[in-house]
């Protein structure tokens, strides 16, 4: 997720872009400065849990509204 950072016109940007795991864990977060964020991914990793996502057992779809 990127974000902008600063002020544009009458519009502050708060910035703290993140580089999210897909297992959802934070790898990396930007404060509110303007800099340049790296981060290393594994996408042979990435691909591995985007094949079995683990979060579909959580789905409930009994509670779902019709």
């Amino acid at each position: 997720m990127c974000n902008r950072v600063g002020t544009e016109g009458e519009m502050q940007f708060a910035g703290e872009s993140h580089v999210i795991h897909p297992s959802s864990k934070v790898l990396v977060k930007a404060n509110d400065t303007e800099h340049l964020l790296l981060c290393d991914i594994n996408l042979q990793e990435v691909q591995k849990i985007r094949r079995n996502p683990d979060y579909l057992s959580l789905r409930r779809p009994d509670m779902y509204v019709i």
